[in-house]
């Protein structure tokens, strides 16, 4: 086998581990709620909102890089059938994440590219995350809840806060990887929010490059509680 196919049969073996990944996330949901059926049973109902929550958002957060994983792996196995057939490379992954090299020699934090230019919707946070009666959220309104943002009348000027605080450190924010998608490559950020009342808190964003832009765009976010006030 050529290298070429033995590149696409790799894509392939990952594709089915992927697969097998979906339906261990699939079970992992129904133990979740049983779960959380169990704790209601007990009484404690802010106790089984919290736990639901956050298992809901982890899920969420899975389901999200499994299939993004899964549009670029078949992409990138159409690919490697096209470059067979005309006997070209293997085809490159571009906007790769890899670290670079300084002048020193020492390998960088990858960061986002063009972050100051960053496109962020602040209705992504003031209707949806900051949004209890948005359905579509999983219970990610909880989580601002808990670092003591007003999102009734204040749901605003909490958006305002948490974009301020994202901006300030979105230049100097690492980038956890790059999925190739059909829409343009995206990459992951990880900066802490503080809370009016102290607590803090990993916000987790979504960026993605669109194939007609070099700024990057928000596609989604979370926002993951530490344990205890002014844990980092």
């Amino acid at each position: 086998m050529t290298a070429l196919g033995d590149l696409q049969a790799s894509a392939l073996a990952v594709r089915d581990q992927l697969e097998a990944v979906e339906r261990a996330v699939a079970e992992l949901d129904f133990d979740t709620a049983d779960l959380a059926t169990r704790f209601a049973a007990l009484g404690n109902e802010r106790v089984t909102q919290r736990l639901d929550q956050e298992a809901r958002l982890r899920l969420a957060s899975i389901r999200e890089q499994v299939a993004a994983a899964r549009v670029a792996l078949d992409e990138y196995v159409a690919a490697c059938e096209q470059a067979k057939g005309a006997g070209r490379a293997t085809p490159a992954t571009a906007g790769s994440s890899a670290p670079v090299a300084s002048a020193a020699g020492s390998a960088e934090q990858p960061r986002l590219r063009n972050a100051q230019r960053a496109s962020v919707d602040g209705r992504k946070f003031t209707a949806y995350s900051m949004d209890p009666a948005n359905a579509n959220n999983d219970g990610k309104w909880i989580a601002w809840e808990e670092l003591g943002y007003d999102l009734g009348q204040g749901r605003q000027v909490a958006a305002d806060d948490v974009q301020r605080q994202l901006r300030a450190q979105l230049p100097d924010a690492a980038v956890s990887g790059v999925v190739e998608t059909r829409h343009g490559p995206r990459h992951s950020t990880r900066t802490t929010v503080v809370g009016p009342n102290g607590r803090t808190g990993t916000l987790v964003s979504v960026w993605q490059y669109d194939h007609d832009s070099d700024e990057p765009r928000m596609i989604t976010h979370w926002l993951e509680v530490h344990t205890e006030k002014g844990e980092r």
